[in-house]
């Protein structure tokens, strides 16, 4: 079929088209088109634009379009649709809509088809041209667009004037890339990143020091020949860790987790060459003499020994053969370190016994109850237990001591975990009563009582803890640990995250004999339906008894005493040198409550000195009963969310309390306690406020700070920070 160039044909009785000669077409066949080719012209990318066609009817027959289509060209560019109903009667017209939105730049072409049931003409085409420009859009809104020349529209740090980053990125898109921004040697570090030497691979920032006399982490030291911690070696000369002086080629041995003299090897020590080291993997307890050393469990090697005798070459199999068959001086097991855990329930009442795990952390030893079982160990009639290097989990007892229960019998646990342990009663993880439990460098997390003390509960007797962690536990009263008529030496350990039913957040005490509470960290603890959000403490009365140095932040309780709760009928001791900040209660002293009617017994009464209690949510930062015979004195209490910061009668007030700003080196106070620094600034008018030596009540008159100057009130002054 002979097609006319023209943009507009029309089908006439004569047979012309616009000069165009073509078969004559009947009056009642007769379809037009408006346009056989379309110029768009420049658009930019990203924007689109119509144009449309128009197809009529001008005979006196009904047509239909049948199709509308892209034959050539992409279909993301070129776009076409019918605006209108398919079907023309006599008169009518529809539009045929063509979009155009180019995806790059440059020129582009489509062709599109057109078939009508027109048997003269049935098919048109229509061809349509276009190109595309630099587009206009910003689509990263920093105000530049690819016509602007920006030469990355998705990155909003990459347009024209922007400040060149150490990214290797154009980022002023110059079309220059600084050498500083190259990575020559593909270490990952750039010159501009502080890469000293960006040909060697070796040396970048981060990099470990090697013996290759270059300054390969970039520090701007040489350290191959230097000695940096003072103990006489160098790297290149040995020191397997030149920043621990205790550690260094030639050294003896310690029982401090520490590669002493770098064999390569931690704490192993064996002196008397009986095969054990006295360190806490070990278990010998007298490496002077090869005859005393522990009996070893390895259930591993089962298959490959004879009759087993305890040794290393002939282990036993089980911890209660082992405990059969204890060697009478050492009377200690070892525990070698097993994929599975070891199932024990031990009720001991002979003596002395000393449970190691043998390996390098106390994760590599677990002991949990059989299957069915409740405890783990039981002591009696006045033995005692000790547990060394050891995982304790899944006890489940009825009664107290979920994992560990004593009565008139002792337990020591050294580098313990004691892990998602329950009881229906006291104690989820341990109970002692009318005996003494010593901890030390212990976790307790997890731990569930169904009574009190979520971890620890120790009735009417002893207990001693140094530097453990308390995390996560659960209990009526006491969410960490309740302490009930017992004497109590607890320096250096953390609860956070404990919570109480009622009373104590992380601790509960109720009366008790000596007590030295000190240097303790209590955070994010709750008391939920009670009092005391970290510290509940109710007929607490002992003269000497001392509560000082404690850092209590970010505890909540639900009624009085958000970090601290004093209460009762006869109370008695000395709460000095204390900070509480961040604290939380529903009533009446949220960072510290004293209820208590005081006491006079022994010339004894209750000392609040020297304590800073800051940014506490509630009511009353410190509130102290009418008549509780305290005395309140040298106390900064600042920033209370009521407004009101101290509530002290005139029976009570000391004197020397201020509501001054502590001024903190760092305070969020955004809940969470680990990224403040609460050392006071030197402009503070805590520092060197405190009381002076010879102030106090006759058994306690000791004040300066361990620098020599005059106490700073809050955890940082006075005898318990050590210098």
């Amino acid at each position: 079929m002979h097609r006319c160039p023209t943009a507009l044909f029309r089908v006439s009785l004569l047979g012309l088209l616009v000069g165009c000669a073509e078969e004559s077409k009947s009056t009642e066949s007769l379809l037009t088109i408006s346009a056989t080719t379309l110029d768009f012209g420049e658009i930019a990318v990203g924007a689109d634009t119509l144009q449309r066609v128009s197809v009529s009817n001008e005979g006196s027959e009904t047509h239909e379009i049948l199709s509308n289509s892209l034959v050539e060209g992409s279909s993301a560019v070129w776009y076409v649709e019918r605006d209108g109903e398919a079907e023309l009667a006599p008169g009518d017209s529809v539009d045929l809509v063509i979009q155009f939105r180019p995806q790059e730049v440059g020129d582009e072409e489509g062709r599109i088809q057109v078939r009508s049931s027109y048997e003269d003409e049935p098919s048109w085409f229509i061809v349509v041209t276009g190109a595309g420009t630099a587009s206009v859009t910003d689509e990263d809104g920093d105000g530049f667009s690819v016509a602007d020349g920006d030469c990355d529209d998705s990155n909003a740090a990459v347009s024209p004037g922007a400040a060149e980053a150490c990214d290797g990125l154009d980022t002023n898109c110059d079309g220059i890339l600084p050498i500083e921004e190259a990575d020559a040697d593909y270490d990952g570090f750039r010159v501009c990143d502080d890469d000293c030497d960006d040909y060697d691979q070796n040396v970048h920032p981060g990099a470990p020091e090697i013996c290759d006399e270059k300054d390969s982490n970039c520090d701007g030291e040489i350290p191959d020949f230097a000695d940096y911690d003072g103990d006489g070696h160098t790297l290149c000369d040995g020191d397997c860790d030149d920043d621990e002086p205790l550690a260094y080629p030639g050294n003896l041995e310690q029982c401090d987790l520490i590669d002493n003299d770098c064999s390569g090897s931690v704490d192993d020590i064996d002196v008397d060459g009986d095969g054990y080291s006295p360190c806490a993997g070990g278990g010998d307890c007298d490496d002077e003499d090869p005859d005393a050393f522990p009996v070893l469990v390895d259930p591993s090697m089962e298959d490959s020994v004879g009759v087993p005798d305890g040794t290393p070459e002939a282990p036993y199999f089980t911890v209660e053969d082992a405990v059969d068959n204890l060697d009478a001086i050492c009377r200690t097991v070892v525990l070698a370190p097993n994929d599975n855990a070891y199932e024990v329930a031990l009720n001991w009442t002979d003596r002395t016994l000393q449970i190691n795990g043998g390996g390098v952390d106390p994760r590599s030893v677990v002991l949990r109850p059989p299957e069915g079982g409740t405890r783990i160990v039981q002591v009696g009639d006045g033995a005692k237990v000790t547990l060394v290097n050891l995982t304790l989990t899944g006890g489940n007892a009825d009664g107290d001591g979920g994992a560990v229960y004593a009565e008139s019998g002792d337990v020591e646990l050294a580098g313990v975990i004691a892990q998602d342990n329950r009881c229906s009663g006291d104690g989820g993880a341990v109970a002692v009563q009318s005996g003494e439990l010593t901890v030390s460098d212990s976790v307790f997390t997890g731990n569930i009582a169904e009574d009190d003390g979520g971890a620890v509960y120790v009735l009417s007797g002893d207990f001693v803890d140094a530097e453990s962690r308390y995390i996560s536990n659960i209990g009526t009263r006491g969410g960490a640990m309740l302490l009930e008529s017992a004497n109590v030496e607890m320096v250096g350990s953390l609860f956070e995250s404990n919570t109480a039913d009622t009373n104590g957040g992380a601790l509960a005490m109720v009366a008790g004999g000596r007590m030295l509470i000190e240097g303790n960290t209590f955070w994010t603890n709750r008391a939920t339906n009670g009092t005391g959000g970290a510290i509940d403490m109710t007929d607490v009365l002992i003269p000497d008894g001392i509560v000082r140095n404690n850092w209590i932040a970010d505890n909540a309780s639900a009624d009085e005493g958000g970090g601290v709760r004093i209460g009762g009928n006869n109370t008695g001791f000395m709460f000095a040198n204390n900070t509480l900040h961040g604290n939380q209660s529903g009533r009446q002293g949220a960072g510290l409550h004293v209820g208590s009617s005081g006491s006079s017994i022994n010339g004894a009464s209750l000392y609040i000195w020297s304590n800073i209690v800051s940014w506490s949510n509630g009511p009353w930062g410190i509130w102290v009963l009418d008549g509780a015979s305290a005395s309140v004195g040298y106390n900064t209490v600042f920033a209370t969310s009521s407004g009101d910061n101290l509530s002290v009668f005139n029976a009570e007030d000391f004197g020397y309390n201020n509501e001054d700003d502590p001024i903190y080196a760092t305070s969020s106070n955004d809940g969470t306690p680990d990224n403040d620094d609460l050392n006071l600034d030197g402009t503070s008018s805590s520092v060197n406020s405190g009381p002076a030596d010879g102030d106090g009540p006759s058994n306690y008159q000791a004040w300066a700070d361990a620098d020599t100057t005059r106490n700073d009130r809050g955890m940082y002054g006075g005898e318990g920070v050590q210098p």
